[in-house]
């Protein structure tokens, strides 16, 4: 389901303890001021994981920002790839965030190759100014990273062969 008004049958992992594991994760490693960060706001599991990732971080102690690119809608990111200018945008705004963000929670990964040179861009460096957490392991993106940061592992494979076995079980 990509749509909150598609009653559809969808399957996809639990968004929600997403969120809620990148918060406890950048509390865990002592972080203060955290940030989500995503060019996909809309995106239906962006949209409940940065909800999750807000209220536990807030319920945590730890200030929070939202740094979202801008609302697409009808368009999804499984269709363009995010544009580097905007990911650039949404590191300007991180790095002038305000207390700085030590913490920075990605909901999904597709633009983590812009977002880590964006930071080096601006000055910032991964795993001394700022830690990131990704919020799905895809190992074709993962394995083209420079270094390799905190992330929550959805189990992609096991995810995608239960969506196949779903739309066989509903063709039978």
């Amino acid at each position: 389901r990509r749509s909150a008004d598609y009653p559809g049958d969808y399957v996809e992992p639990n968004n929600e303890e997403n969120g809620r594991m990148a918060a406890e994760y950048l509390h865990s490693q002592g972080h203060k001021s955290v940030a989500v960060l995503t060019t996909e706001p809309d995106y239906s599991a962006s949209v409940r994981r940065i909800a999750a990732f807000e209220a536990r971080a807030r319920e945590l102690g730890l200030k929070v920002a939202s740094i979202l690119g801008r609302a697409t809608p009808g368009i999804s990111y499984l269709e363009i790839a995010p544009i580097n200018e905007e990911v650039e945008r949404l590191v300007r705004r991180l790095k002038s965030s305000r207390p700085n963000a030590t913490g920075v929670y990605v909901p999904v990964d597709h633009f983590a190759g812009a977002f880590f040179r964006a930071l080096r861009k601006v000055g910032i460096t991964h795993g001394k100014d700022v830690e990131a957490i990704l919020g799905n392991y895809n190992p074709i993106i993962y394995h083209n990273l420079e270094h390799h940061p905190a992330v929550i592992d959805i189990n992609l494979r096991t995810l995608v062969r239960k969506v196949v076995d779903h739309l066989i079980w509903r063709i039978e």
